[in-house]
């Protein structure tokens, strides 16, 4: 009898495993049935005219924003951070007939915007425009997180890994769940298109808007002074400076890589309200604004031209102290800005104005809003720009009280030594 229970009980463990084995085959064929139907991430079907799109959040995630640059034979695509993505319509009457998505990546440095655009010339061969959205507040330290470099845009892609997390992942079946919930009953998801721009506004409507700038100077405050340190420590050097531009000494390789495709790159120096731009010169951080500003016009003298008698590279400046930037901020409810969210990021409509200048190759800028940086443009330019943040700022409102405008204005006047040897030359500040 012993030796008949251990022949039934060694018999039932295949069984069992069997069992066992056919319901993990069956939960998981299960999975991947409901993440192909709901594809979250748009990898199974990229065409972007599925049933279900209108229910995603797809354009949240750096999964889906890869899987659409990757697959849709774009013309033109805008590379950024969150600047990008809430700032420039890829629908934008300028663009007509051709198609345009936003790559923005909320929250990105310059080096995955790098690699971010790298990954779009590569996967696009007939991209005839890049946009890449640039500002001083990406080239600070910052140390690059593992999901970026195995990303499918990343330094080390991990295809296969890439692959099996968009079919059996729970943030994939997460998003499929929330997609096909949303579908049947007939909720759009109302935070990104399907283009990539996001239409969810930064602050709720009935927001005081002076509240929401006087926060976000003292959050970038302590951020700059966070970044700073932790710059000094990667380098072992008490007096780095708060921005790593000499992570910009890879942008050539881009260049060459859009030059031998014959893809034109715009680099756009995004906008900021002059109270962003108050808070670096007091901080004493803004003659490194102006020494990117000449890196990338030393850049656009060194290109060569596309074949078809483009420039392979232009600037666009529009992190100057004009009207749009210098926009009063209301202290009142039921007031709002009409160009910026808070000092750091500007609304659709600015980008809007933005894409008048730089979506075609239309007559430059007139004035510092949208000037063209050159090597031959560049010093006057500075001049203008600093002549008018001098002129503006001791008039606004500086929200820190530790803040001195005159300070201000005699840090500004003194940034730079080429600025100051400019005006000596010119008998006085330069004038437009």
């Amino acid at each position: 009898m012993s030796i008949i229970r251990d022949m039934t009980r060694k018999s039932a463990y295949p069984r069992f495993v069997r069992i066992h084995l056919l319901t993990l085959f069956g939960i998981l064929g299960v999975i991947g049935v409901l993440n192909v139907l709901g594809d979250p991430f748009d990898y199974f079907r990229p065409q972007l005219d599925g049933t279900i799109d209108p229910y995603k959040k797809r354009s949240a995630t750096r999964y889906a924003r890869a899987n659409v640059v990757a697959n849709g034979e774009w013309d033109v695509i805008f590379c950024g951070a969150s600047r990008t993505e809430i700032g420039f319509d890829p629908e934008h009457p300028a663009f007509d007939g051709q198609k345009v998505y936003n790559f923005g990546l909320a929250g990105a440095k310059f080096t995955e915007i790098w690699f971010a655009s790298k990954y779009a010339i590569e996967c696009n061969p007939s991209l005839r425009t890049l946009f890449v959205e640039m500002h001083p507040s990406y080239f600070n330290y910052q140390p690059l997180s593992g999901r970026f470099l195995t990303s499918r845009f990343g330094p080390h892609p991990q295809p296969v890994n890439y692959g099996i997390g968009q079919l059996l992942g729970s943030l994939a079946t997460e998003r499929s769940v929330s997609a096909l919930s949303k579908w049947s009953q007939g909720k759009h998801s109302e935070v990104y298109t399907s283009l990539g721009l996001r239409v969810r506004a930064i602050r709720p409507p009935d927001a005081i808007p002076w509240d929401w700038f006087e926060a976000e100077m003292s959050t970038g405050r302590r951020q700059r002074a966070a970044q700073r340190m932790a710059h000094q420590a990667y380098l072992d050097d008490p007096n780095a400076p708060w921005l790593d531009l000499s992570t910009l000494d890879v942008f050539p390789q881009l260049l060459d890589l859009a030059q031998n495709q014959g893809t034109q790159i715009k680099v756009v120096i995004s906008p900021s309200h002059e109270t962003w731009l108050a808070q670096l010169i007091d901080e004493g951080h803004y003659s490194q604004v102006n020494d990117l500003k000449r890196r990338f016009a030393k850049f656009v003298g060194e290109a060569r031209p596309l074949a078809d008698g483009r420039a392979s590279l232009v600037v666009y400046d529009f992190l100057v102290d004009d009207e749009f930037n210098a926009e009063p901020i209301p202290r009142v409810e039921g007031q709002d800005t009409r160009w910026h969210w808070e000092g750091g990021h500007f609304r659709v409509e600015l980008g809007n104005r933005m894409l008048e200048l730089i979506a075609s190759d239309s007559e430059p800028a007139t004035g510092t809003f949208g000037a063209q940086l050159t090597p031959e443009t560049i010093d006057a330019h500075l001049v203008c720009v600093a002549n008018d943040l001098a002129r503006r700022l001791p008039t606004i409102a500086i929200v820190n009280k530790h803040m001195d405008s005159e300070q201000i204005v005699h840090r500004l006047r003194t940034v730079t030594s080429r600025v100051a040897a400019i005006e000596r030359a010119n008998d006085g500040p330069t004038t437009r």
